[in-house]
């Protein structure tokens, strides 16, 4: 991943209590921070601190297009690698194998709606999207973007970042199955249950930036 791909966070100043807002009295929740200057410096700059990095101003964050980048499922995995095989079939298969097909198909259907309500509140505020997976997911892709959502897990955001080669793109990850993963690189959990919050924070500029 590259050093200088941006990621979202919450501030740190609000860990002691739990994010049930993106406000904070010390500025707004999500921060960037970067390897050139030192993540504390950066955090306790007054929200209202002119940026050295031009328009990384919140505020003047103004994207108009926005790549979602989904993560494959296990059941798409399956589905894909034994596509020949009918849906009790495919059960079977599972079964035989020591999964438990129920369990595969509700994380499935978790991770698509989630996935769904994240393009859903991105175009209800007036963002362009694509939807790609992973083997779609490219330099022309990234190009056309003025952000990428990533939908899955760690993972997901770490290939989504993989293509961020400068400052100019922030990537923003929602973990779309919180209540099985962690996330640590993501969004926290609470915005997995308020997508709509993320959004309208991310286009209000109510959010700090946090360059890894």
């Amino acid at each position: 991943m590259s050093s200088l791909a941006p990621a979202l966070y919450r501030c740190l100043a609000c860990r002691a209590r739990p994010p049930t807002t993106l406000a904070c009295r010390t500025g707004p929740t999500i921060p960037l921070a970067c390897r050139a200057r030192p993540a504390a410096t950066l955090l306790r700059r007054s929200a209202h601190s002119a940026s050295s990095y031009g328009y990384w101003d919140p505020g003047q964050f103004q994207p108009r297009k926005a790549v979602v980048l989904t993560k494959v499922s296990r059941y798409e995995f399956e589905k894909q690698r034994h596509e020949h095989l009918s849906e009790k079939e495919l059960e079977d298969e599972l079964t035989a194998r020591g999964s438990n097909y129920a369990t595969v198909r509700y994380h499935h259907n978790i991770h698509k709606t989630l996935e769904l309500e994240v393009v859903r509140e991105l175009e209800a505020a007036g963002l362009e999207t694509r939807t790609v997976k992973r083997c779609e997911y490219n330099d022309e892709v990234v190009a056309w973007a003025d952000m990428v959502v990533t939908t899955g897990g760690d993972g997901t955001f770490l290939m989504g970042s993989s293509k961020i080669l400068n400052r100019s793109k922030p990537v923003i990850g929602i973990n779309t199955d919180p209540t099985r993963s962690e996330g640590h690189l993501c969004l926290p959990k609470h915005f997995s249950f308020n997508v709509k919050e993320a959004v309208d924070a991310i286009m209000n500029g109510h959010f700090r930036w946090f360059f890894r």
